[in-house]
């Protein structure tokens, strides 16, 4: 699929014109009287929140010079997830699918899969990214939902500020602050897919000088269905407890300290290869999962406005796997300091150092992987220059990251960003971005037997197909071309729309194998290389619109095109298209009707359909303090694939069709 082209299988690029052009036609009705919960979904006042991941400072959304998206607690809370991974799915440009039901591919922009190494994610400051796969464990990423501030998503390269691997996009989980989550707070839901969540909360003051707040989650996951229908090895339960303590001893100084524990379990089954018939096994295994994290931030305000801002945080995950255990752990020390040149000039720059220590076991599959400990250093630093070229009008933004790893030595990620408002309402800005990925530890040490061929008439003896690491492997490296335009058309009417070209280079590929006979097999060799040439180019929209002051509707849609040299089955495992439909409605009696329709194109390599889905919840808040919900997801397929990994030995399963009860406490 072609932007250009509209044809019957994917006419994306004519819904999108349609659907804004039907939007922009319709009578606009008056929604400047807002009341009750809308009036947090004012769409003056959402394009007026502060959002820090585009710049590392607080500013207004509709002022950043970058395709940026904010979930909100409300957005978290009207839609009924149940997990971070399933709020992902309301940002448009965003590719989420389940792989089982605790594991996640999410990717931003294409190149998606299990461990999607083109996507760095944070959460309040914190690095979510592994460093042995290249990318993040979606099934132990989690906090109470209700104390989640918002979600900020950056679709496109944002290494400038956040270093390598933020190549495709950057997704900032950001918590509320210890004073807006006072007092005690119980919630607990059951059903039949998630058959317990439940969450205890308490948060106090400290005199004047600050606030704290301690919670517990738990929950219990039933198993979804393989492909037969028959329920697969993907159940899980965790326990996860932490705590944030927020302290303004005087005006100028801000301390934060916050830290999480977790410990859990999660079914996974897997085909691995084997050296005796039938050369492979399918086995069940349970996934033992347990870490924790420590966070302490400093912030000094100047009087004359310049801050400086201190965080350093210790991070422990262990993992137990069918080939061994992982452990990783992180140290990371940041220092950033903001200040202002002259009336037009600003300055961010920031120095890094982080330490990352692997202590690997695969004990008793060492014919089928090696792994090695290994101790990684990384120093970074970066600046960036905010000019104004006319007051309040337009702006020039100028940056870069500097980095030194252990893989590849020195990589410079510069950006430039143009920025023009020429009215309240309405926002233009343009961008291009170098960024790279850098090598992970499969990419440089690690073997692993990916299969075994069995003996045939011409061949009688099993092939092993091996991959080594190789540390010439260098980094993929991106260039990126961005363009959009934001506007609130009426009080009651918005719509944004950005543009993207992306041109990859370096991307990974396999070297043509070598062979060596070591009796009873015949091992074919292959190493990873630089290989592969792309170009990206697509498009993503988001229409804001309340036809009345009880009723919402929010579309956002997305197209893109992938093109590889030489063609690799990487271009058919991105959804072409895919887009969101949104309605939530006020009722009379302190109800609430939310629907949530999706649409996903297939995914050719991993012979996955498309597939719609719809998500239905009723609200009921019969006291002041106490919320009741009933919440359908998934209603419209019995049971649906969704992604198929193709990294490590993970058999996928359907998600099923599920309902939920859930009621939360807060006084």
């Amino acid at each position: 699929m072609k932007l250009i082209k509209i044809n019957n299988r994917c006419p994306l690029s004519a819904y999108l014109l349609g659907g804004l052009l039907l939007l922009l036609s319709l009578p606009i009705l008056d929604a400047s009287a807002a009341t009750g919960d809308f009036t947090d979904l004012n769409l003056e006042q959402l394009m007026q929140i502060e959002v820090t991941s585009a710049a590392k400072k607080p500013q207004k959304l509709s002022q950043t010079a970058t395709a940026i998206y904010v979930i909100t607690n409300e957005d978290i809370r009207r839609s009924g997830v149940t997990s971070i991974p399933e709020a992902l799915r309301m940002a448009p440009g965003v590719q989420v699918a389940h792989i089982d039901h605790n594991k996640w591919a999410i990717g931003i922009r294409g190149l998606n899969d299990l461990f999607s190494d083109k996507l760095l994610v944070l959460m309040d400051g914190r690095t979510l990214y592994n460093t042995i796969f290249s990318g993040v464990w979606w099934d132990v990423q989690d906090t109470l939902m209700e104390d989640i501030d918002r979600i900020e998503i950056i679709r496109g390269p944002g290494a400038t500020l956040w270093g390598a691997n933020a190549v495709n996009g950057v997704i900032n989980i950001i918590t509320k602050d210890a004073q807006n989550t006072q007092g005690l707070l119980a919630t607990a839901s059951a059903g039949n897919e998630e058959k317990i969540i439940s969450g205890l909360r308490y948060g106090g003051s400290l005199s004047d000088k600050g606030s704290y707040r301690v919670y517990a989650k738990y929950f219990d996951q039933d198993e979804f269905v393989d492909s037969h229908g028959d329920d697969a090895w993907d159940d899980g339960d965790m326990l996860r407890c932490g705590f944030k303590v927020d302290l303004t001893p005087a005006d100028q100084h801000s301390f934060t300290i916050q830290g999480d524990l977790y410990n859990g379990s999660f079914g996974t089954q897997t085909t691995s290869p084997t050296f005796v018939p039938p050369y492979n096994q399918t086995s069940d295994n349970d996934q033992e999962v347990d870490g924790g994290n420590l966070l302490a931030l400093y912030n000094y305000h100047f009087a004359n406005g310049s801050d400086i801002t201190l965080q350093t945080y210790y991070d422990l995950a262990k993992r137990k796997l069918f080939l061994g255990k992982l452990k990783e752990e992180t140290i990371d020390f940041d220092l950033q300091h903001r200040f202002s040149l002259s009336d037009r000039q600003e300055v961010v720059w920031g120095l890094g150092y982080r330490y990352i220590d692997h202590d690997v076991t695969i004990a008793q599959h060492q014919t089928i992987a090696s792994f090695e400990d290994r101790k990684i250093d990384l120093f970074s630093g970066f600046l960036q220059d905010e000019i104004t070229l006319i007051p309040e009008q337009l702006t020039l933004i100028l940056g870069s990251k500097c980095e030194y790893n252990d893989f590849t030595g020195f990589e410079i990620q510069p950006s430039a960003r143009l920025l023009w408002t020429p009215t309240q309402a309405t926002t233009l800005w343009a961008a291009v971005s170098r960024a790279v990925r850098t090598p992970h530890r499969g990419n440089h040490d690690a073997t692993f037997v990916r299969m075994v061929i069995p003996p045939n008439p011409t061949n009688p003896l099993p092939v092993v197909i091996k991959y080594a690491g190789d540390d010439s492997f260098d980094s993929e490296e991106l260039l990126a071309w961005e363009t959009g335009f934001r506007m609130r058309v009426r009080e009651n009417l918005s719509f944004d729309l950005a543009l993207f070209y992306n041109q990859y280079d370096d991307l990974t590929g396999i070297s043509s194998p070598t062979t060596s006979i070591t009796f009873p097999t015949v091992t074919l060799t292959v190493n990873p290389i630089n290989k592969y040439e792309a170009t990206t180019y697509g498009a993503e929209m988001v229409v804001e619109w309340l036809p009345l002051d009880w009723w919402r509707l929010q579309f956002t849609g997305s197209c893109i095109d992938i093109n590889f040299d030489p063609y690799d089955e990487s271009e058919e495992r991105t959804p072409e298209y895919q887009f969101s439909l949104r309605s939530l409605v006020d009722l009379p009696y302190d109800l609430e009707f939310d629907c949530w329709l999706r649409s996903v194109d297939e995914l050719p390599a991993s012979d996955i359909s498309s597939y719609t889905q719809l998500d239905l919840r009723l609200g009921w808040q019969p006291l002041e303090n106490l919320e009741l919900a009933l919440i359908g997801q998934n209603l419209l397929d019995r049971r649906q694939p969704e992604f198929i990994d193709s990294i490590l030995y993970f058999e996928n399963s359907e998600v099923e069709r599920s309902f939920y009860l859930k009621a939360t406490l807060e006084f």
